[in-house]
């Protein structure tokens, strides 16, 4: 069945917190709640938050790459603080890949103006960059 997310509503606001990491094994427990996390962040009810980090050990979960293309979508969608006030995006999974990293550089990246680092540097499924520098070279 399809994950639901929690209701937006149930998140607080907490205007103090500026980084938030993400461990997806501690997020399995509850189908919603990866939806739901993803969801809370991307909000604005997080109005100062910088820093962004997504991580996962073994064993992850094979849907984990749906999720992750579930939050892209809703970072790109976003009309929230976070657009403003993020500054730092880090991925350390292997379940990246080349398709979601052009999504990253060139649907999310350009709406987030004051992103300064973009870290993906541990995502082992990134194995070519040829499509992406085609891209720019358009």
């Amino acid at each position: 069945p399809e994950e639901e997310a929690l209701p937006e509503e149930k998140f607080p606001e907490i205007p103090s917190l500026q980084s938030v990491n993400l461990e997806w094994n501690y997020l399995r427990s509850d189908r919603r709640w990866p939806k739901s996390i993803f969801s809370w962040v991307a909000s604005g009810k997080l109005a100062n938050l910088e820093k962004v980090h997504i991580y996962e050990r073994s064993a992850t979960p094979k849907d984990y790459g749906s999720r992750l293309a579930y939050f892209l979508e809703l970072l790109k969608s976003t009309t929230s603080t976070l657009r403003v006030s993020l500054k730092t995006l880090q991925f350390s999974t292997g379940r990246l890949n080349e398709d979601l990293l052009e999504t990253i550089l060139f649907d999310i990246l350009p709406r987030f103006p004051n992103v300064r680092e973009l870290d993906v540097s541990e995502c082992s499924q990134v194995k070519s960059v040829r499509g992406i520098a085609a891209r720019i070279k358009k």
